[in-house]
């Protein structure tokens, strides 16, 4: 082998298709969630049928494949039907009951401004269209987020039978606060999304490098580390940041192989992966909370709490308390002791 045979020419590239690498790719095939899949899509095809469908609350831990397994299904019934309508709402970024109708108006074709126009008014129109409708697929991801669940009951009393109901989060526990009304009417049915084990991590990042590179750009010993750090984390997304930005900086610096050196610089970028997610799942009030936090680090959860008030805040403490711990949960802030309070434990909050 010459000397400069590992180099890359000015018009070559080590990636096929980076876009592949996108959290918000949706792959042509979800490997290792067949089976969940599978029930869900069996629960929503009652409706084809004129029958009830079944409910769903879909539960698991960040980066395990809730999202792309439904937006995986949602995409099939388009393709398959005009029917059935899938309606697909992310709550921390609409968490009102009039910006979930907003949203719905607009994926069909029924746009209103954000402002000026009644809920009643916009969730009047929205039905009067949907009865016309077979049925309706209704996903409301991140549904903890949304600031209550009351929208539901106009689901359930416009469209009886004709919808079925997805309800996905990270936290389990949401349910069991979740209004009994709500949960009577609906009869959900629980669905948990478990972590992948290290070989699924694995065959999944090595599916996505198939589309994403050209071959041979990523050997087996860089592959095992980057699902090895992927694995730990619990978060397929990690890998594909991890192959994206090797794959940047093994092309920056002219190499046709992924090499070792390349995944320890990425590793070091690993705080733009943090911030990414953070902006992805962060509402617009946990991002105002945490301003808060990097703004004056290091004081005590009331400070934080009466700061949040002044500059226009409407929480109570309790669900100020509870943005905090999913910041917390999500590695963005820490608490830490200071020895005052009652019995020494009051806690002042670091960014991380």
């Amino acid at each position: 082998m010459g000397l400069f045979d590992d180099t890359l020419m000015s018009d070559e590239t080590l990636f096929r298709d980076d876009s592949v690498l996108d959290f918000d790719f949706i792959p042509p095939k979800l490997l290792y969630r067949e089976d969940l899949i599978n029930t869900i899509a069996y629960g929503i095809k009652l409706l084809f049928f004129n029958q009830r469908p079944n409910n769903f609350f879909v539960f698991g831990v960040p980066g395990i494949g809730k999202t792309a397994s439904i937006k995986y299904i949602l995409k099939e019934l388009e393709e398959k039907t005009d029917e059935i309508k899938p309606l697909y709402i992310n709550c921390w970024r609409n968490a009102t009951t009039h910006s979930i109708f907003v949203e719905i108006a607009r994926q069909l074709n029924l746009p209103f401004p954000n402002k000026g126009v009644s809920t009643e008014t916009i969730i009047q129109t929205i039905f009067t269209k949907l009865k016309n409708k077979k049925g309706v697929v209704l996903v409301l991801d991140e549904i903890d987020k949304s600031n209550d669940q009351d929208f539901l009951y106009e689901f359930v009393e416009n469209l009886g039978k004709k919808v079925c109901v997805i309800l996905i989060t990270n936290n389990k526990e949401f349910i069991v606060n979740l209004d009994e009304r709500i949960t009577s009417r609906l009869c959900l049915e629980n669905l948990e999304f478990p972590p992948y084990s290290f070989d699924e991590t694995k065959g999944i990042l090595n599916e996505r490098i198939k589309y994403a590179f050209n071959p041979g750009v990523v050997e087996e010993d860089v592959l095992d580390l980057i699902t090895g750090k992927a694995f730990e984390k619990k978060d397929i997304r990690l890998g594909l940041f991890l192959l994206l930005k090797s794959g940047k900086i093994a092309e920056k610096e002219a190499s046709k192989k992924i090499l070792k050196n390349h995944y320890e610089k990425a590793v070091d970028l690993l705080a733009e992966f943090k911030i990414k997610i953070s902006n992805e799942n962060l509402n617009e009030t946990q991002k105002q909370i945490l301003d808060l936090i990097k703004n004056k680090p290091g004081k005590i959860t009331g400070y934080y709490y009466a700061l949040f008030l002044e500059k226009g805040g409407k929480l109570t403490q309790r669900a100020f308390r509870n943005h905090l711990k999913f910041l917390e949960k999500n590695y963005l802030i820490k608490f830490e002791e200071t020895g005052k309070g009652f019995r020494g434990r009051s806690r002042k909050i670091i960014p991380i």
